[in-house]
């Protein structure tokens, strides 16, 4: 059975879309509609079910795509062998979405790719420093045009919570303009700030700040810590029992996205990483929207490494 086919598969599982597919992979829609027909055809079932809001995975579907996304993993990891044991790659991330990413994905990622040396440099929300030392960037800011690969594998909630011994001595906010009159845990950056409050529906300068770090782990710590309200992921605070959120209605769905931030891949392993990373992601944000792929324009794709 040819690759490809499965290729197709794993792409429209992701995206939910055969366009969205086609443009992944570089193919056109009948092509990658001919190719999950070869599959449907070799496994005996429908794999997908057309929906209002696009293809939806059958049962069987579900049963199969992790198994055949190992096998993307092997022959990612035979690929890689192919080019030599020692490689790199230098990752660019927000800092909150790097200590998001710290506890597994990096570790699957070795494993994915054995031999591969892996730098990760962290950076604020919103900037763009990171343009010319990145091989691969992951950010909630969507790419620009002209960046190579962008796929976004979903999108986390944020939220504010507090540790119950400060609510339990500073009493639990009403309404956001509580917040003026609690101590929040917050960015140094004022830029940073101002972009995530807004996010949140905040006006600038609704807050005041008792503690301000630009470290993500630091700002985690100092909630955990009773120092005050902060922002945080929401799959993150759900491990913490001892976090309360406050406000449920101020909340955001920040999306992820991970690209190359050249015009075009320095290497095979560069994609491979992006796809590894995105599948990752895609399987620890869960279903909360549709994968998706911001393309080049077409003068910059002819320029893509395969």
């Amino acid at each position: 059975m040819d690759w490809d086919n499965y290729r197709a598969f794993l792409e429209v599982y992701r995206s939910g879309d055969l366009g969205h597919a086609a443009h992944g992979l570089e193919m056109s829609v009948p092509t990658v509609r001919r190719r999950l027909d070869a599959v449907e055809s070799h496994i005996g079932f429908p794999l997908f079910e057309r929906t209002p809001r696009g293809l939806s995975p059958t049962p069987v579907a579900r049963r199969l795509v992790h198994s055949i996304a190992a096998m993307g993993d092997f022959a990612a990891v035979a690929d890689s062998l192919k080019e030599g044991p020692v490689q790199s790659v230098t990752i660019s991330a927000d800092d909150a979405l790097a200590y998001y990413l710290s506890d597994a994905t990096w570790a699957d990622l070795r494993r994915s790719h054995p031999g591969l040396g892996i730098s990760v440099a962290t950076r604020r929300p919103h900037s763009e420093d990171f343009e010319v030392k990145a091989d691969v960037a992951i950010s909630h800011v969507r790419p620009k045009a002209g960046r190579a690969a962008g796929r976004c594998p979903g999108a986390l909630e944020v939220g504010l919570f507090a540790h119950r011994d400060y609510l339990a001595r500073a009493g639990v906010p009403a309404d956001a303009a509580d917040l003026q009159r609690a101590c929040m845990v917050a960015a140094e950056s004022d830029e940073a700030n101002v972009w995530l409050e807004a996010r949140l529906g905040l006006a600038a300068g609704s807050t005041r700040s008792a503690f301000r770090t630009d470290s993500y782990a630091g700002r985690l710590a100092a909630i955990e810590a009773g120092m005050g309200i902060g922002i945080c992921y929401v799959g993150l605070a759900r491990r913490r029992p001892e976090l309360v959120r406050i406000l449920p209605n101020v909340s955001a769905s920040l999306e992820c996205w991970v690209w190359s931030p050249r015009s075009q891949l320095r290497s095979g392993v560069a994609s491979q990483v992006i796809e590894s990373l995105v599948a990752s992601l895609s399987e620890r944000i869960g279903p909360t929207v549709r994968a998706r792929t911001a393309r080049p324009a077409p003068s910059t794709l002819d320029k893509v490494a395969a």
